[in-house]
């Protein structure tokens, strides 16, 4: 009788495959995930803040910056790690020596300014807040009922607002 070591039904297989070299399993180094690129546009966060009398707080910028003496809705940058509504708090803070919360989210809009940068900004309505209303950092501020809104030269980025408001924008 022959004996030879490969013999039929399972144990053949087994024997075949013991008698492969087995290979070492290496981790393969993963490459760190990569999730959505960061956007690039400039996200800020703006306030259309109201009294009694329904008028809307417009603010001057100083002269001589970016956009100098143009008009705005109070708010700024957003900070990494903030949302819009936290960066509202803050600026209107900074800004107006203020403590509100913002309410309704009015508009969310994206603008590229001609030789400047790309924003995304929200819009969030505050109707009521804490504290005196202070100019810590603008040439003027104005309250202006929502039909005159387009008699000031607005930021090119806020026109879609002014436009939702009541005004219509150039």
């Amino acid at each position: 009788m022959d004996r030879s070591p490969l013999r039929s039904g399972r144990e053949s297989v087994k024997t075949r495959r013991k008698a492969r070299p087995t290979l070492r399993r290496t981790r393969s180094r993963r490459l760190p995930r990569r999730g959505p690129r960061p956007d690039p546009a400039l996200r800020v966060s703006a306030a259309v803040l109201t009294n009694e009398r329904n008028e809307i707080l417009l603010c001057q910028r100083r002269p001589g910056g970016r956009f100098g003496l143009k008009w705005e809705f109070p708010g700024g940058k957003v900070e990494p790690g903030e949302t819009a509504r936290s960066a509202l708090r803050r600026e209107l803070e900074e800004e107006l020596g203020i403590r509100c919360r913002p309410e309704t989210r009015l508009l969310r809009t994206r603008h590229r300014y001609p030789d400047g940068p790309e924003v995304i900004l929200e819009f969030f309505r505050v109707r009521s807040y804490r504290g005196t209303l202070a100019n810590r950092c603008f040439e003027d501020m104005r309250w202006v009922p929502p039909h005159d809104l387009v008699r000031f030269d607005i930021l090119e980025a806020d026109a879609s607002l002014v436009h939702l408001l009541g005004g219509h924008s150039r």
